[in-house]
């Protein structure tokens, strides 16, 4: 009798395992229970992009008067993803090692997003765009994190410059919206973005004032200057900075 109880304890244990939560985020706060906003309307849908693993996710509740959807869901759920990436982009650096620490949690995070964008009925538009920006970004954390890591192992003052230009890119993307536009939100951002330009430029400089730098060096800060600044030129282009901005920086006065 005692075995079997124990037995039975031990099969409720995994039955409360295995049924667990149908989202689950896998980062330092726990998701939020959706199912506290309000009383459900539909049944939950199953999903399956190969016919063999469904995949569950909340189909409508009701919050008041207003419907939470799976739009509103992954709306919710891109949103947050985006300003987890920013949290790693500091203004005057790149966490990097952080970053890497958590990327590969973070990649299946955004799998997970872009398969319910993707099977959203009907399409939604914005949650697309807003689904490539955050792919985008994730893309180029990930691309600056392996840069820095190979230039980092080169004490050169030029591979310093190079990892600098990279780090410069970042924070300029840290500065659109979700929508790849210039986030008027943050606040300062015309002076955020005229520190960058300054730092271009002087990052530029010094690069150019080096000595004996080698074919594989000037090949990899040119092509990460150009990407720079295509970033900046696109934000300045939807601010109220002066189109000569970056000749007007005073290389004395920038703080790198």
């Amino acid at each position: 009798m005692k075995s079997q109880k124990s037995l039975i304890l031990a099969l409720a244990f995994v039955s409360s395992v295995v049924a667990g939560p149908l989202f689950q985020l896998q980062n330092d706060s726990q998701a939020p229970d959706l199912t506290t906003l309000g009383s459900k309307e539909t049944n939950s849908k199953e999903h399956s992009t190969d016919g063999k693993r469904p995949f569950q996710y909340i189909d409508t509740y009701k919050f008041g008067n207003e419907t939470l959807n799976d739009t509103r869901i992954a709306s919710y759920l891109l949103e947050r993803f985006i300003r987890r990436l920013r949290s790693y982009i500091h203004h005057d650096s790149f966490d990097s090692p952080r970053f890497d620490s958590v990327s590969m949690k973070l990649g299946k995070r955004l799998s997970t997003i872009d398969f319910m964008v993707q099977n959203l009925t009907p399409s939604h538009e914005i949650l697309m765009t807003q689904l490539q920006f955050a792919e985008n970004m994730f893309n180029v954390m990930i691309y600056c994190t392996e840069k820095l890591k190979s230039f980092s192992q080169n004490i050169s003052p030029g591979y310093t410059l190079v990892n600098k230009m990279i780090e410069l890119n970042l924070r300029a993307m840290s500065l659109d919206n979700s929508h790849g536009k210039l986030d008027v939100s943050i606040r300062g951002h015309t002076e955020k973005l005229s520190l960058l330009y300054c730092n271009f430029v002087s990052v530029t400089d010094q690069f150019q004032n080096l000595p004996n730098k080698p074919l594989r060096m000037r090949f990899s800060f040119g092509f990460e200057a150009v990407k720079t600044r295509k970033t900046l030129d696109s934000l300045q282009g939807q601010s109220f900075l002066p189109h000569n901005i970056s000749e007007s920086c005073a290389q004395s006065t920038i703080a790198i």
